[in-house]
């Protein structure tokens, strides 16, 4: 496989020449580099403080993984929200990618008392510019599992991660993360959809990004996990939707 890193908008001719087995063949390709397009676009955070029903283009880093919903969340140096779509329009995204969406800003399923999940749903795909980008993490906020646990599901904190410690328990229906007498459950349909979580943490301690979420109208929080540090340093990033 080869690829061409292109430095400049223009066309070039180029000349591919292959010898094998005492045999040649010459083949000319024509090379045309345009220019990126632009959008009108707006932040993350922006996007999250738009009002609801309103259709919003924004520009972001494809994060990580939803869990028990098709999508994920988008990340940029402002903030976070969860993305829904189609399984045929997950399947144009790589995590990584720079990408710009459109869709609607909405919560999902809220009540008289509770905001619900904040996301953007009916999600497409405006434009790709591809690329393994990490994700900004400056709007993250340190924080601890007890201190977490008490927010009330009464507040949208859904557009918000943390960075705690905690380790992970995952078995059948019965799913969370603990440190000491403190847990949060996490949003999942069994243990199989925390594969990945169990096999980073190996039932340590570690320190992990987690977001709040509320999908289906429940009193309290539970959470999904969006990467884990590793105790060796590196860290993984929930990867379900893209790996299944």
């Amino acid at each position: 496989k080869t690829v061409l890193n292109v430095i400049a908008v223009g066309e070039a001719n180029l000349t591919i020449t292959v010898t094998y087995n005492g045999k040649t063949s010459v083949q000319k390709v024509k090379v045309v580099s345009e220019a990126e397009p632009t959008f009108e676009t707006i932040t993350v955070a922006e996007a999250v403080e738009s009002e609801k029903g309103t259709t919003v283009v924004v520009e972001g880093i494809v994060g990580p993984s939803l869990i028990n919903q098709t999508g994920f969340y988008l990340v940029d140096e402002t903030g976070v929200i969860a993305l829904k779509m189609t399984n045929d329009e997950l399947a144009k995204f790589e995590q990584g990618n720079r990408v710009v969406i459109t869709g609607t800003r909405n919560q999902n399923r809220p009540t008289s008392t509770l905001p619900g999940q904040s996301m953007i749903e009916d999600v497409e795909l405006v434009h790709n510019y591809f690329g393994s980008h990490e994700y900004s993490t400056a709007s993250f906020k340190e924080s601890t599992l007890a201190a977490i646990s008490q927010y009330p599901a009464t507040v949208d904190w859904t557009t918000q991660v943390f960075i705690i410690e905690a380790s992970v328990f995952s078995q059948g229906y019965n799913n969370y993360i603990q440190n000491g007498q403190d847990s949060i459950g996490i949003y999942c349909s069994g243990a199989n959809q925390n594969e990945w979580l169990v096999e980073a943490t190996n039932g340590e301690v570690v320190k992990m990004e987690v977001a709040l979420c509320n999908w289906n109208e429940k009193s309290t929080y539970k959470c999904c996990v969006l990467a884990v540090y590793k105790a060796d340093g590196t860290k993984v990033v929930n990867p379900y939707n893209f790996s299944k």
